[in-house]
């Protein structure tokens, strides 16, 4: 019928209508919101990082953490603002400077040495001692005589996450000139090398000349150089065992092999050697704990 036609007819120039209108919106709205105000700058900083401005330490009791942490790193008791590492423990701070850390097993050691008491260890523990290092003889009797010390594991461990903010790893790393070893039977540790030694011509000297804060982080600032007694030239970094030989660092200076004792990094000359940044990250408990070395 005539109004059947007609309501089609209606329907159908509807739907064109829409279609229109459909098409007109799709291409004329812009496919991305628009920019906030400027009274809103969250969308435009929310993925932004956030930095904070250092600011000097006053807190003492929080510099003299710092400092005793990072005296740990360097095995050495010295907390003063200018020190030093000689052929005792250069291969400690070689390593903090050139990977920017020490291995695990250096932390530990270093910790035993200069921050925990050994005790004299039960005969179960001697006996343990004696067979996981495989002594007989001459060196059991050594050993009993001399090194039969030793420190719980626990202990230790306590111990370093208080400094490192972190769990220990207990492994036996085996016997080594400076290093402790780890008894998992009865979770301790003790020293069994009778004796080891080395030289070095090199000393290094460091000079901690500023420490600084933000909300998250705390930064050692160090500068370090270095005296060669063999070939009696200053160095304007510290001299990395690993790299010496084919990458030297600059020379600063020359000095007689009989002036080298004098020689330091200190207040007065600190800003012609090379400078690294110790950072600490801040944990939830508010403690500062060792995180990296970093080279500026």
């Amino acid at each position: 019928s005539k109004s059947l036609i007609w309501c089609f007819a209606i329907l159908a120039t509807i739907g064109i209508i829409a279609a229109a209108v459909f098409a007109y919106l799709y291409f004329t709205t812009p496919t991305t919101a628009p920019s906030s105000s400027n009274n809103d700058q969250s969308s435009t900083t929310i993925d932004e990082p956030t930095t904070t401005e250092e600011t000097e330490i006053t807190d003492t009791l929080l510099k003299n953490d710092l400092d005793k942490k990072i005296a740990i790193l360097f095995n050495t008791d010295n907390t003063d603002p200018t020190f030093a590492s000689g052929a005792a423990i250069g291969y400690y701070d070689a390593e903090l400077f050139y990977k920017g850390d020490i291995s695990e097993t250096k932390k530990i050691d270093s910790i035993i040495r200069h921050t925990l008491k050994m005790e004299p260890l039960d005969e179960q523990k001697v006996s343990a001692a004696i067979t996981q290092s495989g002594f007989t003889g001459e060196n059991e009797s050594y050993f009993r005589q001399y090194l039969a010390e030793g420190i719980d594991g626990d202990i230790v461990a306590d111990k370093y996450k208080e400094i490192f903010g972190k769990d220990i790893t207990k492994i036996d790393q085996g016997s080594y000139c400076g290093r402790y070893r780890y008894n998992t039977e009865y979770n301790f540790y003790y020293y069994d090398v009778f004796g080891c030694g080395g030289a070095t011509p090199i000393n290094r000297f460091y000079y901690k000349n500023r420490y600084t804060i933000t909300d998250d982080y705390a930064y050692v600032y160090v500068s370090a150089g270095a005296y060669n007694a063999e070939d009696e030239n200053i160095y304007c970094d510290t001299i990395y065992s690993e790299t010496f030989e084919t990458n030297p660092p600059a020379i600063c200076g020359e000095l007689e092999s009989s002036e080298g004792e004098k020689f330091t990094v200190d207040e007065n000359n600190y800003k012609d050697f090379t400078q690294y940044r110790f950072v600490f990250n801040k944990a939830d408990n508010g403690v500062y704990y060792f995180s990296k070395v970093e080279k500026l």
